[in-house]
């Protein structure tokens, strides 16, 4: 696991460190089923100063009640059935919680479950989910999608059970091959209900994932535009109509989304924070910083302390 300073399990923090289980740092179940949300102190990751910041692929269900929480800038609200796929390198910030909310959730860092995939089916599958990252179950799915984790909880939580490695990444290739099905079925199901995706709304969309991608060492619109094939005032006409802001606004949002994680984690001082946002200068950063969150940013990591 890398020394980030997001809080790279922020959603499955909710759970009581009973009910999370990790196999070889590098697969990770967490519930809290049947254990009220109300008993669980969650204060320190619904703040909008507490991002996240995904280093594994990340599923998790909701299986009761309801959640507000954001992925790489877009706002989501969730109910029973509902899924979230965050993808390596998401960032998310989670808003509300109800307090009869009980989720599930998988997380893994190895893409040898991916590995029997179907080529075509992988591409389609990452591009959803990187223009959105909720789909919906069907009662039946989220009934699989529980039997399927409790299988691999079991096996994970098994001292004596010497296949583990085998059982495991069967239990994972069968629910991968489910997952591809809900997959194909929703899709089909939201191309029926929907219009096909605009080439603005493709383009909004491709933005923003360079954005997700690059932030930490471009902030230059030209960069985005020459990587869309397109030009720079092209580009933010179409964002701004989709989005309502300039490209370089939505830039600056991930950039100080961003920084505020790292100067919050109080590993860095301000003038390595700017290095890793690749400014040429603390000076640069801080005129950058101030103009966006209305304080500098050693002012912020004061503030933090009261």
């Amino acid at each position: 696991m890398s020394d980030s300073p997001f809080k790279v399990f922020s959603i499955v923090n909710l759970g009581p460190i009973d009910r999370m289980l990790s196999y070889n740092d590098s697969l990770f179940l967490v519930d809290n089923m049947g254990i009220p949300m109300s008993s669980i102190d969650i204060t320190e990751y619904s703040s909008s100063d507490s991002p996240f910041k995904s280093e594994y692929f990340i599923a998790m269900l909701l299986v009761r009640g309801e959640m507000e929480l954001s992925v790489n800038m877009f706002d989501y609200q969730l109910g029973p059935g509902d899924v979230v796929v965050a993808l390596p390198g998401s960032l998310g910030m989670l808003n509300k919680v109800s307090c009869d909310a009980e989720i599930v959730m998988l997380a893994f860092s190895d893409d040898k479950y991916f590995e029997q995939m179907q080529p075509e089916y992988s591409v389609s599958f990452q591009k959803y989910f990187n223009e959105s990252a909720v789909m919906h179950l069907s009662a039946k799915s989220v009934d699989y999608f529980l039997r399927a984790y409790n299988l691999i909880r079991d096996d994970v939580s098994d001292p004596d059970f010497q296949f583990k490695d085998e059982a495991i990444f069967g239990h994972m290739q069968v629910l991968i091959s489910h997952a591809c099905q809900w997959f194909y079925s929703y899709s089909r199901s939201a191309s029926k209900q929907e219009e096909e995706v605009s080439r603005s709304g493709s383009i909004y969309m491709q933005f923003v994932k360079l954005v997700t991608q690059h932030h930490s060492k471009e902030r230059s619109v030209a960069f985005y535009a020459e990587n869309l094939h397109l030009s720079p005032k092209y580009m933010s006409q179409v964002i701004f109509k989709m989005s309502g802001k300039y490209p370089l606004e939505i830039i600056r949002d991930f950039v100080i989304f961003e920084a505020k994680a790292l100067l919050r984690s109080r590993r860095y001082t301000v003038n390595q924070v700017a290095d890793l946002l690749n400014f040429s200068n603390a000076s640069f950063f801080g005129k950058y910083f101030r103009q966006a969150v209305g304080c500098t940013p050693r002012q912020y990591m004061l503030d933090l302390r009261d």
